[in-house]
């Protein structure tokens, strides 16, 4: 019985190491990364600590050197690491047919990857895709005007991807519930694997004793594409008593239509380790009532030690017990929020508790912990 357990871990871990996994998407290079950019670096990084035969692929995007040419025909390098490669679409075609990898990942939802739906013919390959929003709600949500065509290609890659790929990761059960009510899917090729967080986020040694003032971190982000809700943010804060115990910080864009009766400080966009660093100095962290897939700041946050708040709209709040290791609040009851965000202030809560409680989710949720989940599907 020992033996025939001991030849299955070896058999599997022959397969695991001879499976070839091609990763599609976009790599960014710095640490100023969006989540699913930081998402498909950490997932490469720990897969292909796993399997020599991984290789990531991304294209000329705008801004990286890439002519008509290069679009098409284009191969170079992008990292010291030669398993990280920019393919136009005729070169990654040829690699395609040519390797016949066994798994094609596609981690970030890139529009240079529609003419591999169609490439599928020529290969064996099992497409899997990771799912981080829903194109067709943003671009409905959008505030800022998106041309037609680019239009178009989105929502083209969205259809393609839920018609074509052989298994669907979705990052939480809220965007897999969302996702059902704009695509039909078989529920048997679907799969739920969180996001990871990074260790350097980790801090235990925390303490709200003597806190003068609490610092809220609301994240608005750069792109002013779609809506995060500051102003609903600034609504809530405006009605907390009194207004010298706290002020907010917003990573990002601070314009709102609402003008705010408290302070408020707007940051520039921060790379892992100061977006780190900046955790440890602020002390709660805030969700507007906006549809979030997952959140990854959020549960970096909660590694931190932070008091996260986040609505019944964000995916996170499957990792949140509410008041022991983090708050929930009802996405349609603004009032909620102020009363919860009164309460903290009173210290109406152990702070010291809540904070300890919210940085055991890294135990959970590590990048490690997030790889082998995916490395078990790939042997599927």
């Amino acid at each position: 019985m020992l033996v025939q357990c001991y030849y299955s871990r070896f058999i599997n871990f022959i397969k695991e190491f001879r499976l070839k996994v091609i990763f599609l998407g976009r790599y960014n290079k710095s640490e100023k990364l969006n989540g699913p950019e930081k998402f498909a670096k950490r997932l490469f990084k720990g897969i292909s600590a796993l399997n020599p035969n991984s290789l990531f692929i991304e294209h000329y995007f705008k801004g990286n050197g890439g002519s008509i040419l290069k679009r098409i025909f284009g191969k170079e390098k992008i990292s010291v690491n030669p398993r990280i490669q920019r393919n136009g679409f005729f070169r990654l075609f040829l690699f395609l047919v040519k390797n016949q990898p066994d798994i094609i990942h596609i981690v970030t939802h890139e529009r240079f990857i529609i003419p591999v739906f169609f490439y599928r013919i020529f290969l064996r390959s099992r497409i899997i895709i990771t799912h981080h929003s829903i194109v067709k709600e943003e671009l409905n949500n959008s505030i800022k005007m998106i041309k037609k065509y680019s239009r178009f290609k989105d929502l083209l890659f969205e259809r393609l991807s839920y018609k074509c790929a052989d298994m669907h990761v979705f990052v939480s059960e809220t965007l897999y519930l969302k996702s059902k009510e704009y695509y039909s899917f078989d529920q048997k090729d679907v799969i739920i694997i969180p996001n990871g967080v990074d260790e350097i986020f980790r801090y235990e040694d925390r303490t709200f004793d003597n806190k003068a003032i609490l610092k809220i971190l609301f994240y608005n982000g750069f792109g002013n594409i779609f809506p995060r809700g500051l102003e609903y943010i600034i609504n809530a804060l405006n009605e907390v008593y009194p207004k010298n115990l706290f002020e907010l910080i917003v990573l990002g864009n601070a314009d709102a239509t609402v003008a705010p009766k408290f302070n408020l400080t707007s940051m520039k966009q921060l790379g892992s380790d100061e977006l780190a660093m900046l955790m440890r100095e602020t002390d709660i962290f805030l969700k507007s009532n906006e549809f979030d897939s997952f959140s990854m700041m959020a549960l970096e946050a909660m590694t931190a030690g932070m008091i996260v708040i986040v609505s019944t709209n964000v995916g996170v709040k499957e990792y949140i017990r509410n008041g022991i290791n983090g708050f929930v609040y009802d996405k349609n009851n603004q009032e909620e929020l102020t009363k919860l965000i009164n309460e903290i202030l009173c210290l109406s809560y152990d702070l010291n508790s809540i904070s300890q409680q919210a940085t055991q989710i890294q135990n959970t949720l590590s990048w490690k912990n997030v790889c082998n989940m995916y490395s078990e599907l790939y042997k599927r």
